[in-house]
This record gives C-alpha cells, structure tokens and sequence, in this order.
C-alpha cells in the first residue's frame, strides 16, 4: 500500500488540486484533510539568526571562490544618482493624479467579478 503526503494550499474557492501519480490512479484513494493552524507562523529572523545565515552564506561564497565585485566610487556614485533620477521621474509623472476614486478604477481594471459559492 503506498501513502502520499503532500501539503497544499487551498484555492479562494475552497478547492484543493493534488496530482497522483499514475500507480495510484488505478484504484480509489482516501483523502483526508488536516488544517494546519497549529504551526508557528514564520516571522522576521532574530538577529542572532540573522547573523548566523549571513555568517553562512560568506562561508558558502568562499568555498565556491565566488567574490564580490568591487566598483570603483565614482560607478557607486553614478549607479546612485540614475537610481534617484529614476525615483524622481517616477514620483513627477504621478499617473494616477486625474484619478477621482481609486476603489472604482481598481474595480474596473481587474474586472471584478463575482466569486462561485458567495452571493
């Protein structure tokens, strides 16, 4: 008897998609569905933890003989003036100004529809 476990997460609609493979699709399955609720929900990483992967990714650059590439200050400085530039155009150009309701135009772009089984 094979015993496939898998973790998946539902659809908005309620619905689960799991693929068998093609040995246990000769007969009837049983599928049982457990909630998850009772796993710690992933936050930000301590700062212990987060210096100890840091710690860990250099060692792993090192082993590879991967390095870093120096740039010289004044490709630093040029790279950080066309990215203020660039925030600059983007905040000048503001597209969405003529909009008089946010709510409606979002409504409109994405083309709400109704959702199967809620009235």
């Amino acid at each position: 008897m094979s015993t496939l476990t898998v973790l998946l997460e539902p659809d908005a609609d309620g619905t689960l998609h799991l693929q068998l493979p093609k040995e246990m699709c000769r007969s009837k399955v049983r599928v049982v569905a457990t909630p998850l609720e009772d796993e710690p929900a992933e936050g930000p990483l301590a700062p212990e933890e987060e210096a100890a992967m840091m710690k860990a990714i250099q060692q792993l650059r090192e082993r590879a003989g991967l390095q870093r590439r120096k740039l010289p200050p004044e490709e630093l400085e040029l790279r950080r003036q066309a990215a203020l530039d660039a925030l600059r155009q983007l905040r000048e150009s503001n597209p969405y100004l003529d909009l008089a309701d946010p709510v409606a135009w979002q409504r409109e772009i994405r083309e709400d529809r109704r959702l199967p089984f809620r009235h």
